[in-house]
Order: C-alpha cells, then sequence, then structure tokens
C-alpha cells in the first residue's frame, strides 16, 4: 500500500539492515529514495507493532513519518493509519500544515499547537471527532 504495491516484501538482514525484494533479488533499503526508504520504515514498524501488540489494543504514536513521503503515499498513509483506528489509537505528529489540512479533509480530528493560531475558529473538518488525532 505505501510503496503502490511495488515493492512486496522486506526483511532485515543478519545485521539488521532492511532489504527490499526488487525485481529478482534483494537490495538495501538505502538504494531507494528518501520516501521509499520512509514508507518501507513505516511499513516495518507497522508490522512490528501489528506482531508484538498480540491482539491487545495499544496506542501508535508517530512523529513525522510522512515527511519525505509523497503526497500520494501520505494520502495511503492516512487511510491506512484510518484502518489501524479500529484496534490502535493513532497519533501522528506533524509540522506539515498540508498534511494537517488533508488529514482534517479524511476525517481526523486535527489539534493546531501553533501560538500564532491559537483561540481561531476551527473549521468543521478540524473539529471531526474521532479517535485519528494529528498533532
Amino acid at each position: 500500500l505505501l510503496t503502490n504495491a511495488r515493492y512486496q516484501q522486506l526483511r532485515l538482514n543478519a545485521d539488521f539492515q532492511v532489504e527490499v525484494l526488487a525485481g529478482k533479488g534483494w537490495r538495501p533499503a538505502g538504494r531507494f529514495s528518501q520516501g521509499t526508504r520512509d514508507a518501507l520504515g513505516l511499513a516495518l514498524r507497522l508490522a512490528l507493532v501489528d506482531m508484538l501488540s498480540r491482539g491487545r489494543r495499544l496506542p501508535l504514536l508517530v512523529d513525522d513519518a510522512l515527511v519525505h513521503i509523497d503526497q500520494q503515499r501520505q494520502l495511503q498513509a492516512l487511510r491506512l493509519f484510518k484502518s489501524l483506528a479500529v484496534d490502535h489509537q493513532v497519533v501522528l505528529f506533524s509540522h506539515d500544515d498540508r498534511l494537517g489540512r488533508r488529514a482534517a479533509k479524511e476525517g481526523w480530528n486535527v489539534i493546531t499547537l501553533d501560538r500564532q493560531n491559537q483561540g481561531r475558529q476551527e473549521n468543521q473538518e478540524e473539529t471531526h471527532a474521532g479517535q485519528l488525532h494529528l498533532l
């Protein structure tokens, strides 16, 4: 989902380095663009959360994981987080205002911590209540 189905598998090698199945062989994640590396890292972390939570409903705190990811992947990631919110409380921290607006359109509860905007009226999208939060 986060790589547009371009890369289907990743693994940790014996040195705990991330490798990606690309074409007919495994390649180090470091050979990919920053955005792809970030998407792969996020996918790996989410897989670990799924494996380690063992059915428990743990909160998922994500800090600026979407900074280097293109807009299409950001939207896919927001939708993925929304699906994860069925079993986990998802709190996404970001300094990206565009991501905040995009998240609000996707139904996230957006809380702005910018002191310059304190006291301003929130629009309907920003006040949408839910289990998802963008800080």
